[in-house]
């Protein structure tokens, strides 16, 4: 199934903004090799605030990273003195050895992305919802609007075949002209052709719809007031041949109809 039909098929542009939507929800928190890392971030402003620097700076001693007996406003490490926030600049690595360590207990694994990915989560979820409850309503749109297709076809062949059949038991009965008219059945005609060409756009590359006004525009075209002759015999043939057409058609007609309802597309020959 190629996804250009079933977007045409269950309601275009709308399906496919929600689809952009919640595809964008997904990737969106997945995506993040451009963006900042909050996980990190909220362990550099653990570490930094006031009430952690010296479990920082004795966990950092501990590693072996700068000198034990260190302050925020003194620390040697590689034989250069610097401060707290010079540290965190120059050796960033070290620094963030040190403060993994210092934190790991005290924040939560991925405490900093968290909120993310519950918004995302929820946002998600709402959207995934949404999606569902617009394939459901489309769904069942386009299923009424079929069936309805299909039932108006079977209106329109059973308006045809009765006035056809009317017309050949007047003309197998002597009649000249026949009642109905002949326009009558060629109005009734072109309505069957006409909901037929309705029913075969609801399904590409169908075939059945296109058999069945191939017989409309012969088999039981416009011939069928020709050939009645003065013989009764010849013309009570006449008629029976029709009604054989007419018989061998209503099947086809069914199908059409029944995969007309059908939301995908009907097997081959079905």
């Amino acid at each position: 199934m190629k996804w250009s039909w079933l977007r045409w098929t269950l309601g275009g542009g709308s399906l496919v903004a929600v689809v952009g939507v919640v595809v964008v929800a997904v990737g969106s928190p997945l995506d993040s090799g451009n963006k900042p890392d909050s996980a990190a971030d909220a362990r550099t402003a653990y570490c930094l605030a006031p009430a952690h620097v010296a479990d920082l700076l004795n966990a950092a001693a501990a590693l072996g990273l700068i000198q034990p007996g260190a302050t925020a406003d003194r620390i040697v490490a590689y034989g250069k003195t610097s401060d707290l926030r010079q540290w965190h600049s120059q050796q960033s690595a070290d620094f963030n050895r040190a403060c993994g360590a210092e934190s790991s207990v005290a924040l939560p694994r991925g405490a900093g992305s968290s909120w993310l990915r519950t918004t995302s989560t929820t946002v998600l979820q709402v959207l995934l919802g949404s999606l569902l409850a617009l394939l459901s309503s489309n769904f069942g749109m386009v299923k009424e609007r079929r069936k309805t297709r299909a039932d108006a076809l079977r209106v329109a062949w059973q308006e045809f075949t009765s006035a056809l059949l009317d017309y050949t038991e007047t003309r197998a009965a002597g009649s000249p002209r026949g009642v109905p008219s002949s326009s009558t059945i060629d109005r009734h005609r072109a309505s069957v052709v006409l909901t037929a060409r309705r029913a075969g756009a609801t399904h590409r590359s169908w075939q059945d719809p296109e058999k069945l006004i191939g017989i409309l525009e012969n088999e039981l075209g416009g011939a069928v007031e020709n050939g009645w002759v003065t013989d009764s015999d010849h013309r009570a043939q006449r008629q029976q041949a029709i009604a054989a057409d007419v018989e061998s058609a209503s099947g086809l007609v069914e199908r059409v109809a029944a995969g007309t309802e059908r939301v995908f597309r009907p097997l081959r020959g079905v």
